[in-house]
């Protein structure tokens, strides 16, 4: 059985369950799992209150962006991140899940975000220049997504499997410095380099309930590097595992 710190490179991730193994109620912070917590290196609600469910047996959080989490991400520069959650779309639209740095204007930072579009739904990853991918689904079943930034290739990855990889067009060589980051902003109280969960709207002063397009997540996960193409076969275990535990 392959778990997240078995693949190399492991460095922050976050079960998102009420379950105190996870949660610290009374600091209203998901448990870095990745070994980093006693440095505080948690997911912190700082808007709103959470709201648990389960969802096919398993408890999970619900971003309809009534509550806004915060945590300082491991990976600004290159890295890998794992995605679990159940998507639940009534009608088209776009919705930011995760924004990493503190720009006003949503789509300038480097975000994932969850769509619905015609007959298809999607979540995709975006820095904040350009090079974007995206994994698609006909339908809102629960899904495990993880995309990995390169750069050497200078490339976006995506997987729902491990075993097709979708490789997004090179950036060009004038962008991002000739590399591919998520890109973060600067400030004394590193608060530009913190990433931003369930800020759906993009806005931090509105906690609307939004039942468009909303997510039920399980967990998150980053790595170092490109695990996409230098830990296939761990990664797609991993994969594997979450899709068994959480789709049934």
């Amino acid at each position: 059985m392959t778990y997240a710190f078995d693949i190399p490179g492991y460095v922050q991730g976050f079960r998102f369950s009420d379950d105190e193994r996870f949660f610290y109620t009374a600091a209203g912070r998901f448990r870095d799992l990745a070994g980093y917590d006693h440095l505080g290196n948690g997911c912190q609600v700082v808007r709103g209150t959470p709201t648990f469910a389960p969802v096919n047996g398993n408890t999970a959080l619900l971003l309809d962006n009534t509550c806004h989490l915060e945590f300082l991400p491991s990976i600004p520069w290159e890295g890998s991140v794992l995605i679990a959650g159940k998507p639940t779309s009534n009608a088209g639209a776009s919705k930011y899940l995760l924004l990493f740095g503190d720009r006003v204007q949503a789509n300038t930072n480097g975000r994932m975000t969850l769509q619905r579009f015609q007959a298809g739904r999607s979540i995709g990853i975006s820095t904040s220049g350009t090079g974007i991918t995206e994994t698609k689904n006909g339908n809102d079943d629960a899904l495990v997504a993880a995309f990995s930034l390169s750069q050497q290739t200078r490339k976006a990855y995506s997987t729902q499997d491990g075993v097709s990889v979708k490789e997004a067009v090179p950036v060009p060589a004038a962008a991002n410095g000739n590399g591919l980051s998520l890109g973060t902003t600067n400030s004394s109280d590193n608060q530009g380099v913190k990433a931003r969960l369930g800020v759906l709207l993009g806005n931090d002063s509105d906690l609307s309930a939004q039942t468009d397009v909303f997510l039920h997540i399980w967990e998150l996960h980053f790595w170092k590097g490109n695990v996409l193409v230098d830990h296939l076969p761990a990664a797609k275990a991993f994969i594997e595992r979450l899709v068994a535990k959480y789709t049934g």
